[in-house]
């Protein structure tokens, strides 16, 4: 007969086999047993799915700063926050947003038709996933890696600018005739030769501190411009939101006809009117916009005009003293993706902004504006203080032509 210590000692070895050997068979079963559609569901696609409208064209960002930057909007997707693809609760700005911030690239604009399209088919790609998954997370280890796009900051410089001896003296507005370019043929040649070469040009003390407070006050100053009354705006208020994709903590009024902003637009258009032999319409038709940043404001990357629209350059007339804000630099943004030697590596695509040195009031800014020039504009943050300021050369749409 047994004892009862050797019995005890027989039942807990046998315990310990069949524990051994069922752990094992459950592991082998699952190794062996393919994913289940909840499990596959769970992985986000490697590739980008190929987008197309109703008309069965493809759908892309178009060319400008995000162009070809659809497959790493799509991988960033995968990381935001899955509330945000919630069918009952569709936003889709603030979802591609989400992703451009995680990829570098928050401070472009996508409210232009041309992004909305991909942007919305973009989302609803990502919607059809997270209906698929009933909402479950997405496990960590099958999201895509993360490639943060190259933002370099540079301040403005144009050589062919800041090699030329010639200053402007008067400002280009205080003297000369209504419709007669008053540069002198040399200065005009470096400012053209600037918004070539660095898609803008900036132009210190362009207009008279007087005249601005003229601009700003309706109060004449003795030396102030004889054209110059105060600024007013239409009633109608546009703002930049960042659930429409084109900045935050922004407005703008459009500006009612003013007989010395409108000096200021003949002679620039007069200045640069055939230049690259680009200038078509130039309308009498004319368009202000008076814009307002608080701190916070941003006014994000973007392009205007067409070139069959108005005129294809800008202007950025300051009205606040550089004391008055913080921030608020201005840029011209182009990509600049190496395409030069086969290197082992991927390129990663890079971006460079080209910053305004602070501005005071009467500084002028003319830039590239058009969809089909190389760069985009936009302002940086402002981090303190009210930033105010004129755009000139607003684009007209076609209808007012006629």
């Amino acid at each position: 007969m047994m004892s009862t210590d050797t019995t005890k000692r027989n039942k807990r070895q046998k315990t310990s086999l069949l524990s051994s050997t069922t752990t094992t068979s459950v592991s082998k079963d699952s190794s062996s047993q393919p994913q289940t559609s909840l499990q596959q569901s769970l992985l986000w696609p490697k590739n980008k799915p190929e987008l197309f409208d109703k008309k069965g064209k493809p759908i892309y960002f178009p060319e400008g700063l995000l162009h070809n930057l659809d497959q790493y909007v799509w991988d960033a997707l995968a990381h935001i926050d899955p509330q945000l693809f919630n069918t009952k609760n569709k936003r889709k700005q603030v979802a591609i947003r989400e992703a451009l911030n995680i990829i570098g690239m928050g401070w472009v604009a996508t409210n232009e038709t041309p992004y909305r399209k991909a942007v919305g088919a973009l989302f609803d790609e990502a919607v059809k996933i997270y209906e698929r998954d009933d909402w479950k997370s997405m496990p960590k280890q099958t999201l895509p890696k993360i490639t943060k796009i190259k933002v370099e900051d540079v301040e403005w410089k144009s050589s062919k600018f800041y090699n030329s001896s010639i200053e402007l003296e008067d400002g280009i507005i205080k003297t000369g005739r209504t419709n007669e370019c008053i540069f002198s043929k040399q200065y005009l040649d470096t400012v053209k030769a600037s918004i070539d070469e660095t898609g803008m040009v900036v132009l210190h003390n362009a207009v008279d501190k007087s005249t601005i407070q003229t601009l700003l006050t309706g109060k004449a100053a003795s030396n102030s411009h004889p054209d110059a009354a105060q600024i007013k705006v239409q009633p109608k208020v546009n703002k930049l939101l960042y659930t429409s994709g084109n900045g935050k903590e922004g407005y703008y009024n459009d500006i009612q006809d003013n007989k010395y902003l409108n000096r200021i637009q003949d002679i620039i258009i007069s200045s640069l009117k055939g230049m690259k032999e680009t200038i078509s319409n130039t309308s009498d038709k004319r368009k202000y916009i008076l814009l307002n940043y608080s701190e916070g404001g941003e006014n994000w990357a973007h392009r205007d005009s067409n070139s069959d629209g108005y005129f294809q350059y800008q202007g950025l007339l300051m009205l606040s003293n550089s004391t008055d804000y913080d921030g608020g630099e201005f840029y011209v943004a182009k990509r600049c993706d190496d395409n030069g030697k086969k290197k082992k590596k991927k390129q990663r695509p890079s971006v460079i902004r080209m910053c305004s040195p602070k501005l005071d009031a009467g500084d002028l800014i003319l830039f590239q504006a058009s969809k089909e020039g190389d760069y985009d504009h936009g302002m940086k943050t402002v981090t303190r203080g009210e930033r105010v300021a004129i755009g000139l050369l607003q684009p007209v749409p076609k209808k007012d032509f006629k």
